[in-house]
């Protein structure tokens, strides 16, 4: 069964930090059911979820990131640029607040026996000046613990990857590095996570165009009574407040 609080939106709730959502324009319209996960030829204990971006069902909010408010929309089904004929666009729209932040989750379901996950998609910035950070998430909720994965290329500040640490609810910075990347131009990212035997969760790896870093950082849970995995991803702006867009297309998760 489907539950009613995302358990990202759960925790943030705790957190005392979830006050309701500004402005923005609803996903298009399209299918609700998550795909049968496949196995994976490279780990036959492994099953994957494809096509995340054409799913239907996607949550948003801007009062949860803690940034100022934001106008935001998602736009699915985007022929062009799109990698497999229908990406998935994503903004910051005029009337944004100087640093505000949007984001947008997809609940996966419950797959508590999860202890290791490969987040892979393509992305594409129209404006990278316009961003402060750009964030890609995984969160398991499991056994009254939630185990979040959350990262953020760091594009104004010390263009690093940093990962969430919650119990100091502060960023982190890794040693890899995070450049802006090109305008308009595809990227491919891949994250490796884990969840090891006492509870942490494990920052592994992160790999951009082909170049892999290791990132090798752990961080503990929190409580959390829900259970499921989501995916996430959060665009924040500069001070100025510059619309900009982001497209995501073949967005996967892999776990076993």
């Amino acid at each position: 069964m489907k539950r009613l609080i995302n358990p990202f939106v759960l925790s943030l709730l705790s957190f005392g930090v979830l006050s309701g959502c500004g402005s923005h324009v609803a996903p298009s319209n399209t299918s609700t059911t998550i795909p049968t996960p496949t196995p994976t030829a490279a780990n036959p204990n492994s099953k994957t979820i494809p096509a995340i971006e054409a799913l239907g069902g996607w949550e948003n909010c801007t009062s949860c990131t803690g940034n100022p408010l934001a106008v935001y929309s998602m736009t699915q089904g985007v022929a062009t640029p799109s990698l497999s004929g229908a990406s998935a666009r994503f903004q910051l729209l005029s009337g944004t607040l100087p640093f505000g932040g949007a984001l947008w989750f997809k609940y996966l379901g419950s797959h508590d026996s999860a202890t290791h996950f490969v987040y892979d998609l393509s992305f594409m910035v129209d404006n990278p000046s316009a961003a402060q950070a750009i964030e890609f998430n995984v969160s398991q909720s499991r056994g009254g613990s939630r185990y979040s994965f959350s990262t953020q290329c760091d594009l104004a500040g010390t263009h690093t990857w940093r990962v969430w640490d919650p119990a100091g609810q502060r960023w982190v910075d890794s040693a890899v590095a995070c450049l802006a990347p090109a305008a308009n131009t595809w990227n491919h990212l891949t994250w490796e996570f884990e969840r090891d035997p006492n509870g942490n969760t494990v920052f592994t790896a992160v790999t951009l165009n082909g170049n892999r870093g290791v990132v090798n950082l752990s961080m503990g849970h929190t409580a959390d009574s829900s259970s499921g995995v989501d995916v996430g991803f959060q665009l924040d702006a500069v001070r100025a407040a510059t619309p900009y867009s982001v497209w995501l297309d073949k967005i996967s998760l892999t776990y076993w």
